[in-house]
């Protein structure tokens, strides 16, 4: 699949802060794949809200030609985990292994991506992380 996707203006109403750079055709750049991973809580009354929120993004993100991963979470103690960030590792060797791109970017302001960021370049891929505050993680739009 190859996609085109020159920042937040392409996306309508998008709900989530879409680096621009991406995919800039200025830069000489191709978009190959553009995975959202998204960890669901669990379907427990306490996590409702949130778990709505998260659906109408994945909804949005769906509706708007992404390939989204999600995986259900566990409830572990007054939280949950849903373990995402090993998925997405994984699907980033594969895909690394499969595709051989030039250019891997990694966004996410996850520190224990470092380790996969340097599996990366030792198989000869430069690898860019953009990270956004974590205040501009929350969807807008009510998603």
């Amino acid at each position: 699949m190859s996609t085109a996707l020159k920042g937040n203006s392409d996306l309508p109403h998008s709900p989530f802060p879409i680096p621009h750079f991406l995919a800039d055709p200025r830069e000489g750049r191709e978009l190959i794949e553009m995975v959202i991973y998204v960890g669901l809580p669990p379907a427990r009354e306490r996590f409702e809200e949130q778990r709505k929120t998260k659906e109408k993004f994945i909804y949005w993100a769906k509706s708007n030609g992404f390939l989204v991963v999600q995986k259900e979470g566990k409830t572990k103690g007054d939280d949950y985990e849903t373990n995402i960030d090993i998925v997405m590792a994984m699907d980033a060797i594969e895909l690394a292994l499969e595709v051989r791109p030039d250019i891997v970017v990694l966004v996410t302001g996850d520190s224990d991506f470092a380790y996969l960021a340097e599996k990366l370049r030792r198989r000869g891929m430069r690898v860019e992380v953009a990270s956004v505050e974590q205040s501009n993680l929350q969807p807008a739009n009510g998603y």
